[in-house]
This record gives structure tokens, C-alpha cells and sequence, in this order.
């Protein structure tokens, strides 16, 4: 069990830390991957850590990183969209086909559903 809580932290670390860095446009679907497979994980978690020993990770997880990639994932995408609206070349428009990413538009809904 040791190994396990050893891993799950060390991703948990790995994913505050992502969620900390500069915003830029090209990170953004890391971060979703990441913000994907943490939010599939959560199940999992929940049933290897289920001792109130272990809360500490499953309330990390649950309402700290996730949020937390939520927030930066949103950020970027912001940044993404203030940098076209500046942008003169046409060609750079065309990129605006990202926001059709299932991932863009999961993470936007849930930033725009959560109270602050």
C-alpha cells in the first residue's frame, strides 16, 4: 500500500505543479489530459484510499488539483482567445477550430458551473 501512496502522491505533485506554471497556448491540452485522466482516477482513488488515514489524498485530488488544472486549463484558453482577437494574420483564425475539442468545451462548462 506503501507504493501506491508513494506513486499517487508523486503524480498528485506532478499535476500541482503543472497547474502552476506560466499560461501558454500550447500546454492547454496537457493540462485537459491531465485534468481527464485525474477526474477518471478519481473513482479509484476513492476505493484504494477509502481509510480516513488516506483522506488527505482523496480531498486533494478531488478539491484541490482538479480545481486547480480546471482553473489553469480556463486561463490558458482565455489567453488563447485574447491572443486571436490581436492577432491580424488569417491564418492564425483558422486555429480557432481548437475550441471544438471536447476537452476545451468540458473544462469550460465546468469553469463556467463553479462558484467561487
Amino acid at each position: 500500500m506503501y507504493t501506491i501512496t508513494d506513486h499517487t502522491v508523486q503524480l498528485l505533485d506532478n499535476a500541482e505543479a503543472l497547474s502552476s506554471i506560466r499560461p501558454a497556448s500550447e500546454r492547454l491540452f496537457k493540462i485537459l489530459d491531465l485534468h481527464d485522466t485525474l477526474s477518471d482516477l478519481i473513482p479509484l482513488i476513492n476505493d484504494l484510499f477509502h481509510s480516513e488515514s488516506s483522506d488527505f489524498l482523496r480531498t486533494r485530488a478531488i478539491n484541490q488539483i482538479i480545481p486547480k488544472l480546471t482553473d489553469k486549463a480556463n486561463e490558458i484558453r482565455l489567453k488563447f482567445a485574447n491572443d486571436l482577437d490581436y492577432e491580424t494574420s488569417p491564418m492564425v483564425h483558422a486555429s480557432v477550430l481548437c475550441y471544438e475539442h471536447p476537452s476545451v468545451s468540458r473544462v469550460a462548462r465546468n469553469c463556467s458551473g463553479r462558484q467561487s
